[in-house]
């Protein structure tokens, strides 16, 4: 989450597109961030096949 001054309004926005600004207020483990963070996981993980003790690269996979 990212405010433009402190205790002011807070936004949700992607950290790898959004240049930061002198002066702005970078909240990155609030509740909301955090939920998100879940929320996306959850979502690559729907689509993860569940084979993981067998698969050949498990150890060395970048979602374990």
């Amino acid at each position: 989450d990212v405010a433009l001054k402190e205790g002011g309004p807070v936004k949700t926005v992607a950290s790898c597109h959004t240049p930061i600004m002198p002066g702005a207020y970078v909240y990155p483990s609030s509740d909301n961030v955090q939920k998100l963070r879940k929320n996306i996981i959850e979502l690559v993980l729907t689509d993860h096949p569940l084979d993981c003790l067998t698969c050949e690269v498990n150890g060395n996979c970048e979602l374990q």
